[in-house]
């Protein structure tokens, strides 16, 4: 039986306001909608491996009415033997994300399996920093006007 851990996210705006001039709106209501975008865009996930950034392959990327699923692989070293020859080969289980974007919903799932150990705050951990990432990311390339660079 696979098993989930369930999340519930918010999106908080931050010391000040971004008020877009052109259709009046603030940032912060259109989350939803940024949100997506970046799922959309292809989310880029660093994982840790020995203290150093590795990046995680995102495999088997689906989309439907806000709801994204996607499978988030890790990095791990399997010690294969051939006789006393010793070999070191990497290998990338995964872990099913499941995002539900729906206005009034905002909860991530994880699967609970050994791709990434028994916790998975890591793989929380290391979507929040993807995300802050994109979104520093994608705030530095606004015109004052709200428009991409």
């Amino acid at each position: 039986m696979v098993v989930y851990a369930i999340y519930s996210y918010e999106i908080q705006e931050g010391e000040r306001s971004l008020l877009y001039k052109e259709t009046g709106k603030k940032a912060i209501d259109m989350a939803n909608e940024i949100i997506s975008n970046l799922l959309k865009d292809g989310l880029t996930v660093i994982g840790k491996k020995r203290q150093v950034d590795q990046l995680l392959k995102n495999r088997h990327f689906i989309r439907r009415n806000e709801v994204f699923v996607w499978e988030l692989c890790n990095v791990k070293d399997k010690t294969l033997y051939e006789g006393h020859d010793k070999n070191i080969v990497e290998e990338h289980p995964g872990s099913y994300v499941i995002v539900d974007n729906r206005p009034n919903v905002c909860q991530i799932a994880i699967e609970k399996n050994s791709a990434f150990g028994p916790d998975t705050d890591k793989v929380v951990n290391y979507l929040k920093r993807a995300f802050k990432a994109h979104l520093w990311k994608s705030r530095a390339c606004l015109t004052p006007e709200g428009k991409r660079c």
